[in-house]
């Protein structure tokens, strides 16, 4: 007759397998992503920076359509003129330059409504050819997994 022992080794090897728990994901406040933003936490605030830093860089880097593509569909294009006409003025002003240098300092954040946060900022803007610094306002809305430019101003 087989020993106890060896009887529970049999038994454990007949038992069906555990079907293993599913690893937890990150919570609320880790993913900026997961849900609503109703208030500006520090992860909120993260993503809005990271996304006006990457609009920054593909300006410095002449890089129109990654520019471009940091402006949402619904865009309030200024002035009277087209979306077409938008892009294609900022292209022409994008690429003339020789350089283009901007240098970003974050004010504040602002919930404006559910999903949509006005980002104050100073920006220095250098070129070969013109510099300024401005007060500008960038209000963003988190569409998909991105934050995206809904209204750009200079204040």
């Amino acid at each position: 007759a087989p020993e106890p022992e060896e009887k529970i080794v049999a038994a454990a090897k007949t038992a069906p397998e555990s079907i293993a728990e599913p690893e937890p994901g990150p919570s609320p406040e880790e993913d900026h992503y997961s849900s609503d933003v109703t208030d500006i936490t520090d992860s909120v605030k993260d993503g809005l920076i990271e996304t006006v830093d990457l609009w920054a860089a593909a300006w410095s880097d002449q890089n129109v359509p990654q520019y471009i593509a940091n402006y949402s569909e619904d865009f309030a294009v200024p002035g009277r003129q087209s979306r077409r006409n938008w892009e294609a003025l900022r292209r022409t002003r994008i690429k003339r330059p020789g350089y283009i240098n901007l240098d970003i300092t974050y004010q504040r954040f602002e919930l404006v409504d559910t999903n949509v946060v006005d980002v104050f900022f100073r920006q220095a803007y250098r070129s070969n050819t013109y510099s300024d610094l401005t007060d500008k306002v960038l209000r963003l809305r988190k569409e998909d997994t991105d934050w995206k430019i809904l209204v750009e101003r200079s204040r």
